[in-house]
């Protein structure tokens, strides 16, 4: 089994608790990941009532903004290499 433990995974398309980004979002999460989830806004109730389960990592809007930021060149030179180009 992979170890996630200190990375940063962000899971996009959470809707319940059948959705395969659910399962995902477990699995990692217990091999020691953090995670963000995204959804769309009708699935909210499920999604918080979802993440209860998970070990969330406290953090302030500011501190992920730093983070983020922190993240951008790496990442920035990853996509420019793929040729990836956003819509």
């Amino acid at each position: 089994m992979t170890d996630f433990t200190g990375k940063h995974g962000l899971i996009i398309g959470v809707a319940n608790k059948r959705s395969l980004a659910w399962a995902i979002a477990q699995a990692t999460a217990r091999r020691g990941a953090r995670l963000a989830l995204t959804y769309q806004g009708r699935f909210e109730d499920h999604v918080n009532e979802l993440s209860q389960g998970l070990d969330p990592a406290p953090s302030t809007p500011e501190a992920f903004g730093a983070y983020i930021k922190s993240e951008t060149g790496k990442w920035a030179k990853v996509v420019k290499a793929s040729g990836a180009k956003a819509d």
